[in-house]
């Protein structure tokens, strides 16, 4: 075996000129794969292993000097170009803005980061930052480590690791660590959260406003899964906050009924001076957190459930009369709260129902039993001035109306002037009972809505009108009256019902100035955007023809507003 094919290394390396060529390789290979016997170059063959050794080591060790070599070159290379780069970093845009630009930046920039993201411990760096606030574990589960990602805000911890000018300035904007989201977090981690928790407060500072949103567990979860210590951990580090929420204007509370044991013991929120709203959740085995109910004027409350326990609303009695309660999830089929039990009263000026959530209409019953209804037969609220039923319609059947539940109410709230109807299947008769229970009533909103599965609207016709018209009795201190209607009543009755109204109003003022306000919104049955504006504007020109021939527009007691809404128009195309 020969290696004279092989010319000389030009990159001045070790080559070996034992080197074989490619027929030799074939050839010896043929040999194996054949078995064949050979009848000459047996001892060349045979030697030739030997002959290799000393080449082989000598590959190795040039390998090996190599390997050494590159290392160093790396090296050299990346000190080198780290340098070049901090050396045009010294000179970066960047360095030159001011905090109050370069927060915003950074704040774009955090959603952007990886979650398994390490720290960057560059020149010049406190590499201790990382290390004082570990992020979340890396074998955990990824939807796990994401929502303890956010929990221990690692994104802005990860952006202090690049110098210590960004450190100084992230861990020195208190706003930053202004809001603690703990959501969808399972009990296990609940000593992790309590920790970040801690650490989060602590560095919001004494003179901050504290945003606190916390989901400590998830609310499937049965409950021999959250231990005493875990949940008493995370209140205990939220303890921390006690005297500190001196501009604390806002809170939102969520929490499952087994934690409601803690929560309704838990009373650092009541130090806040000026905590003024609050939203939190009231169902089966769910009572009021402890708050400064006096102080607040925003109050929000939703019925997780139909099963709420009849010592619920208890802090109804200790709201001031600025405050204004919205339920959320009241209407809806009821069976837990008993027809017996003492009266709640309470001061409150505003009350407003709200469904929950649209897609949860179905749960509305049609029989007389609502939560509404048992609410209101045992609310005393002489104080209640407006009341509002701000029910979205979701084109599914209009909540019902409770006639003895709000009589009821009513026959308690004698200084109610403001009453809103929205999606309510209140039918005329009822309407007409429901203003004959409000006499001082001044302003009043309804709807037209459809009865399930039928097509005629329920609420406003020619009764109602003609009742308005000749009844002065009924509600004389009316002055507004708001309506969202299809139209389907005599125009005639109601010019007639407006003068009327309007000759009420200035009989009954003092100087004779007051005006009587009338604003329709027009409904029109039909799933074509274009065809229900044409239709409505069609409308409109109609009614005010009417109008205006039994109105003199001269008239200064009346004021009248004819208009279309293509918002509406969504909810009726849903609906036929």
């Amino acid at each position: 075996m020969a290696s004279e094919s092989y010319p000389p290394s030009s990159d001045h390396f070790f080559s070996s000129r034992l080197l074989p060529t490619s027929v030799e390789c074939e050839h010896i290979f043929a040999l194996l794969r054949n078995r064949s016997t050979l009848s000459s170059g047996l001892n060349e063959i045979r030697s030739f292993p030997a002959k290799a050794t000393p080449d082989l080591l000598k590959y190795e060790a040039t390998i090996a000097e190599v390997q050494s070599i590159l290392t160093r070159l790396r090296n050299e290379q990346r000190q080198l170009q780290r340098y070049a780069q901090a050396c045009a970093s010294i000179f970066s845009p960047i360095r030159q803005l001011p905090p109050e630009l370069l927060l915003p930046i950074l704040k774009d920039c955090v959603s952007d980061i990886p979650v398994n993201a390490q720290p960057h411990l560059d020149i010049d760096t406190d590499r201790g930052a990382a290390a004082r606030f570990a992020g979340p574990p890396l074998a955990m589960d990824s939807e796990d480590r994401l929502m303890l990602f956010r929990a221990a805000k690692q994104g802005w911890v990860l952006l202090s690791t690049v110098c210590l000018y960004w450190q100084r300035l992230i861990f020195g904007a208190p706003h930053i660590w202004a809001n603690i989201e703990i959501m969808g977090l399972k009990p296990q981690y609940d000593l992790l959260v309590a920790e970040f928790v801690r650490l989060t407060v602590a560095r919001a500072g004494d003179e901050l406003s504290l945003d606190v949103v916390a989901k400590l567990h998830f609310p499937a979860w049965p409950p021999q899964r959250h231990t005493l210590q875990e949940i008493t951990a995370t209140f205990g580090a939220l303890e921390e906050a006690r005297g500190r929420l001196h501009r604390l204007e806002s809170v939102e509370i969520k929490f499952s009924a087994y934690d409601n044991h803690f929560i309704s013991q838990w009373d650092v929120l009541r130090s806040a001076p000026v905590l003024n709203r609050v939203i939190f959740d009231i169902g089966s085995n769910l009572g009021p957190p402890q708050l400064p109910w006096q102080q607040l004027r925003d109050i929000r409350v939703t019925f997780t459930d139909s099963t709420a326990s009849s010592n619920a609303l208890s802090f109804l009695e200790q709201c001031p009369a600025s405050c204004t309660i919205t339920m959320y999830g009241a209407i809806k089929t009821f069976h837990g709260w008993p027809d017996s039990g003492g009266a709640l009263h309470s001061d409150i000026s505003r009350l407003v129902v709200v469904n929950d959530n649209p897609a949860r209409l179905h749960l509305y019953s049609h029989s007389k039993t609502t939560l509404l209804g048992k609410l209101f037969g045992r609310l005393v609220l002489p104080n209640l001035r407006t009341l509002k039923f701000a029910i979205a319609d979701a084109g599914l059947p209009a909540a019902p109306w409770d006639a003895k539940g709000f009589r009821k109410l009513a026959s308690h709230a004698e200084n109610l002037t403001t009453l809103q109807l929205c999606n309510i299947a209140i039918p005329p008769v009822a309407l007409l009972a429901a203003l004959h229970a409000v006499p001082r009533l001044g302003e009043l909103w309804v709807e037209d809505v459809e009865l399930c599965g039928g097509k005629n609207p329920v609420v406003l016709n020619d009764t109602v009108f003609a009742t308005l018209r000749d009844d002065m009795a009924l509600v004389p201190m009316l002055r507004k009256l708001s309506v969202v209607s299809y139209f389907q009543f005599k125009a005639e009755l109601l010019a007639q019902c407006l003068l009327a109204r309007a000759q009420l109003v200035t009989d009954v003022s003092l100087d004779g100035a007051v005006q009587f306000s009338f604003e329709a919104c027009v409904l029109v049955e039909t799933c074509d955007e274009d065809a229900y504006i044409a239709r409505a504007i069609e409308l409109i020109e109609l009614v005010e023809d009417v109008l205006f021939a039994e109105i003199s527009p001269e008239d200064e007691r009346l004021e009248i507003g004819l208009y279309y809404d293509v918002a509406k128009w969504r909810d009726v195309c849903i609906v036929t």
